[in-house]
């Protein structure tokens, strides 16, 4: 998950809490430049279970990959405010956590000169999308002509226009239309005559752009028929990207509960039409939530503001965004959790192991966690009748407890 926003919001300030790293967290734009990467413990009561049933002598819990990004700015997508290296840094992730600013004061200073978490998300929104429609309009001029040859045969026709769909997607928000009757004659046409009639096609759009208006929609929210999902995640879209919204409070607005922004940056996210949720936070509490360390007088603090920590519902959130769950392998060795997507098989989770499980794979033992928990001991599961042998077809579900056996 890339962490993303404008500068001066608290993206490294927030990087450091969920990593307990020290990175630059200047009062500046562009104070990260290069992207900082860390691998994050996924919060888990199940794995802290088994950890103290087992007493293994090695334990391995789940991790979030997570990048801390330089501030976007409006016209990155044109270059602005090294724009093109950071946009592309955000190519480089599977997810976005979308930070907004909502903490008032004059100490930190807002490249826009208000706080406005509306208008911050909305510059961000517009520069992913003009970034997806740079891209995929460059795809089109290039291969428009070898499509219309039919050099590449149906695949790449296919392709072609699951790309033209994209573009019509990001620029008007609806796959019928201009796009459609542009791109045919595209295909007949040399690339010089296919580019001026892209940006012909986008005229329209561009004169939004100079007023500001909004564009099209996100990729993720498209109605894509299930044939051309893998097409479209060929493009590495940006706005394909799953995200998490996050706004940072003060400490104030966090612990009252109040902040005027809530609703409107709530609105904001149910227009987007891709279902995601905000998560509320404040760098101010967390980073003296942190400093106070595990002890009574921090319990006592907790119990008189009435909240507490978010950042273990913001990695967890994150971890679903990418459609991630985890199985364990437990033993008296090690407890560990392994990281597949959802609805993997059992031969790719034992792939994940060892390529040679994926090869060689014969059958899963899988107990359920909730099984172990409630009994007590894997031979109380065996003699209850749920400890199951599993094959190929198995589809692994988060917190399964699997043993493989496997014949290379």
């Amino acid at each position: 998950m890339g962490i993303v926003g404008l500068p001066n919001i608290g993206k490294s300030t927030f990087f450091n809490l969920m990593c307990n790293m020290s990175v630059a967290a200047e009062n500046y734009p562009f104070c990260t430049i290069d992207p900082t990467d860390a691998r994050v413990p996924v919060p888990d009561d199940r794995f802290d279970w088994l950890v103290d049933h087992f007493k293994p002598k090695s334990e391995v819990p789940a991790v979030l990959s997570t990048t801390d990004i330089a501030g976007l700015v409006k016209g990155a997508a044109e270059g602005k405010g090294l724009g093109n290296a950071f946009l592309s840094h955000i190519a480089a992730v599977d997810g976005i956590f979308h930070l907004c600013r909502g903490f008032p004061g004059e100490k930190v200073g807002h490249v826009e000169g208000s706080v406005d978490p509306v208008r911050d998300l909305e510059i961000i929104h517009r520069e992913l999308l003009l970034k997806d429609i740079a891209a995929l309009r460059a795809y089109i001029v290039k291969h428009a002509r070898n499509v219309g040859r039919n050099l590449g045969g149906k695949t790449a026709k296919a392709e072609f226009m699951v790309c033209v769909k994209a573009l019509n997607w990001v620029l008007h928000g609806e796959f019928t239309g201009s796009a459609d009757e542009w791109a045919a004659g595209l295909m007949d046409v040399s690339k010089k005559a296919a580019a001026a009639a892209v940006e012909e096609a986008d005229a329209e759009a561009e004169g939004e752009e100079a007023e500001a208006k909004p564009l099209g929609r996100d990729i993720r929210a498209a109605p894509w028929a299930a044939e051309d999902i893998d097409t479209v995640n060929k493009f590495q879209l940006l706005t394909a990207k799953p995200m998490v919204y996050l706004i940072n409070l003060s400490m104030k607005q966090y612990t009252s509960q109040k902040c005027k922004w809530i609703a409107p940056v709530k609105e904001f996210i149910k227009a987007r039409g891709c279902g995601e949720k905000l998560v509320p936070f404040s760098a101010a509490f967390e980073q003296k939530f942190v400093e106070m360390g595990p002890t009574a007088e921090r319990d006592s603090w907790l119990k008189e503001v009435g909240v507490k920590t978010m950042i273990p519902k913001i990695i967890k959130a994150g971890y679903k965004a990418l459609h991630l769950v985890h199985f364990f392998t437990c033993g008296a060795d090690e407890v560990k959790a392994w990281t597949v997507r959802a609805n993997s098989t059992a031969p790719k989770a034992a792939g994940v192991i060892h390529t040679d499980f994926e090869k060689g794979f014969i059958c899963a033992e899988v107990q359920k966690y909730s099984d172990l928990h409630e009994l007590g001991s894997e031979a109380a599961v065996k003699s209850a009748g749920k400890l199951r042998t599993e094959g190929k077809t198995y589809v692994v579900e988060d917190a399964d407890i699997m043993f493989f056996k496997f014949n290379v």
